[in-house]
């Protein structure tokens, strides 16, 4: 598959709340990174702990569906960045996400996840 292809199942599970597709799209080797000075931030390596690291980042934005603002691929690299409207029923701040993927044989083998509140 693609690296557009690739992605796009991953936009569409964001998008309609569905993440259990995602373990399709996802190397069995691969590595995520999530950027930001949170409770999720850090290394997680293998399928298992990358889906995981998404579903808790899916968690955290309280299950609300996201609003995809732009989606940029080319050859090896996908990106996307994406708004969660007020996460959190404390704060009226949206959530802006950019996700980067690295694609190679048909699955994302490398994912670095960034968030921030303030924007």
């Amino acid at each position: 598959m693609s690296p557009q292809i690739v992605f796009a199942a991953y936009r569409t599970a964001l998008v309609t709340n569905d993440l259990s597709p995602l373990a399709d799209t996802l190397a069995a080797d691969v590595i995520g990174y999530e950027l930001n000075g949170n409770l999720l931030a850090g290394k997680h390596c293998g399928r298992h702990e990358v889906l995981a690291m998404i579903r808790r980042r899916h968690a955290k934005a309280g299950g609300r569906y996201f609003e995809i603002d732009s989606v940029i691929s080319g050859s090896l690299l996908a990106a996307l960045t994406a708004t969660v409207p007020a996460a959190r029923a404390q704060s009226n701040l949206p959530e802006r996400h950019v996700d980067i993927f690295r694609v190679q044989d048909g699955a994302i083998v490398e994912a670095w996840m960034d968030w921030d509140r303030s924007r």
